[in-house]
């Protein structure tokens, strides 16, 4: 049985991959949204229809090249491999595990972060901060539209 030395990539180059598969994304999807300006849509849908393509697609960006590359253009550009204990590139299922406990991940993190501003500031408070919150994504969604519109 063969050893394998596994070399573990630290949070920076991680970072640098995730910030270059931002890009990738962001660049994608300012073309793609060239062309729903021409949608006779409201504001509202074209922002939950780019919203639900958006999410889609990054599962599908992820979860496929994770499983067949070893990882994301970003992950493959900075020399990181995502493998399994003997070596080999992951399965499509673990591949989606993967991926959808990076979301469960940030959602414990988003709650315990909620909850320790609750406890710090007035429940009142909390809740007037969750609502600007909210009003905040959807502002930076109608931001991008808006930015797409404009340029």
């Amino acid at each position: 049985m063969e050893s394998r030395k596994t070399n573990y990539v630290g949070f920076g180059i991680r970072f640098i991959a995730a910030a270059i598969d931002s890009i990738i994304f962001f660049l994608a999807f300012w073309i793609i949204g060239r062309f729903f300006i021409y949608l006779p849509l409201s504001l509202i849908k074209i922002t939950l229809i780019s919203i639900a393509i958006n999410m889609i697609a990054e599962a599908i960006y992820e979860i496929f090249l994770t499983s067949k590359y070893g990882g994301t253009v970003g992950k493959i550009l900075m020399k990181c491999k995502v493998v399994n204990s003997k070596g080999n590139n992951i399965s499509i299922s673990n591949s989606i595990i993967r991926y959808f406990s990076k979301w469960l991940s940030a959602l414990a993190l988003w709650i315990g972060c909620h909850y320790k501003i609750s406890r710090i500031l007035s429940w009142k408070r909390f809740f007037i901060f969750f609502s600007n919150f909210i009003f905040y994504v959807l502002l930076k969604y109608k931001y991008h539209l808006i930015f797409i519109n404009f340029w």
